[in-house]
């Protein structure tokens, strides 16, 4: 019973933590949604976001993740987590590889002030798409119980020019081979497997997994949809063709 207070606190601390986590989040989809103004792309050394005004906080990226970065840089500013994903290839012994992932966070003051991926993200994804799913991002319907993210681009976003939205050949670009292809209903689902690589020093011995898959239209390639998960969040990201945009027959 003496230890009721003790843990009293520790549960009023802990929910009051989450709470102004998720406060920060919703500031940071909030930003999203008005993606032309509170972010740059930068294309020239990979794909690289940076906030105009940083809200994240390091814990906020563990607390999402539930896991530490494979990797910590320290020796300059700003300070530098690198989440590296291998891919996970059928019947290979072992994951990794030219098409891995690694992902850089950078931190300046204290606050995420952006991220980066690979150089060939920078020559693949058209701006235009980029932004586009990222304002889809920040006008997501957020299911906080499940944490699972729906968003939908809508046609006019990205129709002005189809070349916007990446095709099939693009993301074997990106990821190499898929781990699987699923043919279900006049469309293609590219599925690809990664694992996290845990820091040198992390006391957990199995590996984070992450899941990402691209469906296409059958008959002229186009993208249909975006899914992916990782630490128990699931992202569903739509991309309805519009009226205009049915498949040319025969092709």
């Amino acid at each position: 019973m003496r230890r009721m207070p003790i843990l009293a606190l520790l549960l009023a601390s802990s929910f009051a933590l989450s709470g102004c986590v998720y406060v920060r989040l919703v500031r940071v989809k909030h930003q999203l949604a008005e993606v032309e103004k509170t972010v740059t792309l930068d294309t020239r050394d990979g794909l690289s976001l940076f906030f105009r005004e940083p809200i994240l906080l390091p814990e906020d990226i563990l607390y999402v993740a539930r896991r530490g970065p494979s990797r910590v840089v320290n020796g300059h500013a700003p300070l530098e987590w690198i989440y590296r994903f291998s891919k996970r290839v059928r019947g290979a012994s072992r994951a990794g590889g030219r098409f891995d992932v690694p992902v850089e966070l950078f931190f300046t003051g204290g606050k995420l002030s952006g991220g980066r991926l690979p150089e060939r993200f920078g020559r693949s994804l058209h701006v235009r798409f980029v932004q586009e799913t990222l304002r889809a991002v920040g006008r997501s319907r957020v299911e906080i119980g499940p944490r699972t993210v729906h968003g939908r681009v809508p046609p006019d976003g990205v129709e002005a020019g189809v070349a916007s939205l990446p095709t099939g050949q693009a993301v074997i670009d990106l990821f190499g081979r898929p781990h699987r292809r699923v043919n279900r209903g006049g469309t293609l689902k590219m599925v690809y497997q990664y694992t996290l690589d845990p820091a040198p020093d992390s006391p957990r011995s199995k590996r984070s997994r992450a899941e990402v898959s691209f469906t296409f239209r059958h008959g002229d390639g186009r993208l249909l949809r975006v899914q992916a998960r990782f630490a128990g969040i699931a992202i569903d990201l739509a991309y309805p063709p519009g009226p205009d945009s049915a498949s040319s027959p025969g092709t």
